[in-house]
């Protein structure tokens, strides 16, 4: 495919190739130096070989990045030198390392690529050249009617302006309205001419690659995609109105679907599929809102942009991959551009939320910092990690209460689905998936295994993470749990799901499916502590001073940035609950502030309130119960029309479950409409004047471990504690280690906490303290019967600047 016509030249006999071969050092010496524009890889073939530079060149043209081709034109240089001497001629004269070096470089390049794009089937031609006979047709062919019509107005207002006139006259008269037709039909031409010469150089732009593309072409496209497809869905509604018939409801849904399905047809053509086809080809219908948002999106320009250069940056990775750029030895994860690309795009998303606010649509003048609101939201990577962190310790207690026995699987997909081995050296089985397609098939695995779990009644609950190896390949990592009599069934289903394909291949058995137990008491093995290694890695990168990434060699800061960056780019979520309490429901209660009528919402208010998930679970009928099963539901109501005139379902409160309940009582704790606008001039300055700000811009920008609360209130500690001031930073440093060990994280809340002689509730049962210097573990002991609550409370105050919540605003 490339450089597939790339034939080698006919070689003289070896008489005439060796004065060639005598002088070709200095003369490549001498052309290297004189041409500085060479890369050091390219000087380097001039230097071996300098007749196969220009084969090298055809043969790498098609890949988009300096970097890329520099690479391939390294592996050519290596091959090149790995050929041994056997004293043979064809050595001598350089054939057979050139032989060797090709094939090399051949087999890179057309195979490997050839993989890849194969799978892209993005073609615009055709909207070239429609897109442009439309404009001419519509543009300018107006234009040329409305001149013709001007002069024929002119010409008979000329004739009729006397009563009489003589021969001469009317004459000298139509060689004037020749005459400006003439001008007008020359206008025409060079006006037809200009517009070609635009359309050649669009088809010449349009048989480029797709991912090749520049970003204002990617916007022009854009454009004309969404003029072409609403004008088609103009000229196919002014069909069906000029037929004046009167239709019911039914005949309209049907009228927009068959709209749907031309433009759908269009669009599968071009290689963009239209929203909702490949269900709309599977069942033959749709429901007529989805009729309508498709019909909508494909009319907009930005939906187009956004949509094109998506297309366009997987697209470019996905040759990153292949080509080689993708691993621990260069750029795990993600290509250094992308990364790149993802930085600045985060660097854009802190200047817009630093200058935007909040306002009360209700009250104007009730406004708040749209940044702060940022920062306490479950959108902050802080909040998300302890979030995650209470939801998964909840589930181990809970688990552990009800008999349930936990086990750590990870599942990596098979070999051919890697485009590198561990060592960084090319993967020769490659397929030329991408990290969304391997995802795809881990998703597949998965689904199925739930499926059979069903048939066989067995339920399981827990958490899944989805982690990139370093090129890219992502791999999961699940803590499950099942009843201890269902266990060994339930993994030997699993086992059988991850061996389906290619389960015989070399190192399947050792690689594909790990199983461990989950052992309470033990820090390492528990289930807070496995997870929480992931979370650290993959989140936000809090973890132990210069703590290091197994395999991609980084620093787990490093390593959280890059993780992000692979998830974005791939649109992989890389943390999902299965089979427990939704966290919907969870984070809304933790919005109301006061008691509730309601027993059973007053229950849930209180447990979310101090952070109790594993009541939460029990409350909500346990792990693996069903939606209908769960005491407290989400209330949701449409939206206000968007500006697209579209509307979406949103959260607005909780009430319990209308399947348990008769007209169950709504609890709002959305009571106030807000929308963004742009900050004052004044609130602009003190923005700028604020010393927080540039400090939560590192934080956004490199997902470091700072509390708005140390932000904003840093050094207000109470000078006051328990421990003497020339020992501080030593015990500081040991109970960093010791309540890493116990609760798999720490931060600085927590040790200012025992530092200051107060006791630390850790679960439903015991608590630590700092006595002596050293840190103990007692048992909570029951006082009365409200003690349970009490003790909740006493955590949740224990805890509430670890959490980072208030009476006001809780995530």
């Amino acid at each position: 495919m490339f450089g597939c016509r790339q034939q080698e030249q006919a070689k003289p006999s070896h008489n005439e190739q060796s004065p060639v071969i005598a002088d070709a050092m200095p003369k490549a010496t001498q052309r290297s130096l004189s041409a500085p524009h060479l890369t050091p890889a390219q000087q380097e073939i001039m230097l071996l070989s300098p007749e196969s530079l220009s084969s090298v060149e055809k043969w790498i043209e098609i890949l988009p990045r300096q970097q890329q081709r520099e690479h391939f034109r390294k592996l050519y240089v290596q091959a090149y030198k790995s050929v041994k001497d056997d004293g043979s001629i064809a050595y001598k004269v350089g054939n057979k390392q050139r032989k060797h070096a090709n094939e090399t470089l051949r087999e890179f390049v057309e195979h490997r690529l050839a993989l890849v794009l194969s799978q892209y089937h993005i073609n615009l031609n055709w909207l070239d050249a429609k897109g442009f006979a439309y404009e001419y047709d519509q543009a300018m062919e107006e234009a040329k009617q409305k001149a013709l019509q001007t002069a024929r107005q002119r010409y008979e207002k000329q004739l009729n302006s006397r009563e009489r006139l003589t021969p001469e006259q009317v004459a000298e008269i139509n060689a004037e309205y020749q005459n400006e037709l003439y001008e007008l039909h020359q206008q025409e031409q060079a006006d037809q001419a200009k517009q070609h010469a635009k359309k050649e150089k669009a088809l010449k732009d349009s048989r480029l690659p797709f991912f090749l593309l520049t970003p204002k072409r990617l916007d022009e496209l854009a454009a004309l995609l969404a003029l072409k497809l609403s004008d088609m869905q103009y000229q196919f509604i002014k069909e069906q109105a000029e037929k004046n018939e009167a239709y019911s409801n039914e005949q309209k849904n049907e009228i927009f679907l068959a709209l749907y399905h031309r433009c759908g047809e269009v669009l599968e053509n071009i290689g963009l599929p239209i929203q909702k086809w490949e269900q709309y080809r599977r069942t033959g219908t749709l429901k007529p809102e989805q009729v309508d948002r498709a019909l909508i999106t494909i009319s907009k320009e930005d939906r187009w942009k956004r949509r094109l250069y998506r297309e366009h940056r997987r697209q470019l990775e996905h040759v990153a991959i292949a080509a080689g750029e993708v691993q621990k030895r260069i750029a795990p994860y993600v290509s250094n551009q992308c990364f790149s690309e993802w930085r600045a795009a985060k660097k854009s998303n802190f200047d817009f939320l630093k200058s935007m606010a909040l306002e009360n649509i209700d009250d104007p003048d009730e406004r708040a910092d749209l940044l702060s609101m940022y920062q306490r939201s479950c959108s902050n990577p802080q909040i998300r990690r302890i979030e995650m962190t209470v939801q998964i310790k909840g589930i181990e207690e809970w688990s552990e209460e009800n008999g349930l026995q936990g086990y750590f699987i990870t599942l990596t997909a098979p070999s051919k689905y890697h485009a590198k081995k561990i060592n960084g050296t090319d993967n020769k089985k490659y397929n030329g998936a991408s990290p969304k397609q391997t995802h795809q098939y881990l998703n597949r695995v998965w689904t199925q295994y739930r499926s059979l779990l069903k048939k066989h009644d067995i339920s399981l609950s827990g958490v899944r993470v989805a982690e990139p190896h370093h090129d890219g390949t992502p791999h999961w990592h699940l803590l499950v749990y099942f009843k201890p009599y269902q266990a060994e069934q339930a993994l030997t289903i699993f086992k059988e799901k991850a061996f389906a394909e290619d389960g015989d291949e070399k190192g399947a058995e050792k690689h594909r499916f790990k199983v461990m137990a989950v052992e309470t008491g033990n820090p390492k093995r528990s289930a807070v502590g496995y997870i929480m290694k992931y979370l650290q890695k993959n989140l936000d990168g809090f973890a132990t001073d210069n703590a290091m990434s197994d395999e991609a060699d980084i620093t787990f800061k490093d390593n959280a940035k890059r993780a992000n960056a692979w998830a974005s780019i791939w649109g992989i979520r890389q943390f999902q609950f299965f089979g427990v309490a939704s966290i919907g429901v969870w984070r809304e209660l933790r919005k109301l502030t006061k008691k509730q009528e309601n027993d059973t919402i007053d229950k849930g208010r209180a447990i979310a309130d101090v952070g109790d998930f594993a009541s939460m679970l029990q409350l909500q009928g346990g792990a693996g119960a069903s939606r209908k099963e769960q005491q407290i539901v989400l209330h949701y109501i449409d939206s206000d029309p968007n500006a697209d005139g579209l509307t979406y379902r949103k959260v607005v409160g909780v009430q319990e479950n209308p399947k348990k309940v008769v007209n169950p009582e709504i609890v709002y704790t959305k009571t106030k409409k807000w929308r963004i606008v742009k900050k004052t001039a004044e609130e602009q300055q003190i923005s700028t004047q604020s010393d927080a700000s540039a400090e939560v811009q590192d934080v956004i920008e490199e997902n470091d471990v700072v509390t708005w609360h140390e932000l904003n209130n840093g050094g207000l500690a109470r000078p006051r504690t328990c421990v003497s001031n020339c020992n501080r930073l030593k015990i500081k440093q040991k109970l960093k280690n010791e309540l890493k060990q116990l609760l798999g994280y720490c931060t600085n809340a927590h040790i200012n906490y025992l530092m200051e002689g107060n006791r630390l509730i850790i679960n439903r049962k015991q608590y630590i303290q700092l006595k002596n210097e050293r840190l103990l573990m007692f048992d909570l002991q029951p006082n009365s019967e409200n003690d349970s609550e009490q003790r909740l409370r006493e955590w949740a105050r224990s805890h509430k600047n670890t959490l980072n919540i208030s009476e006001e605003v809780s995530f």
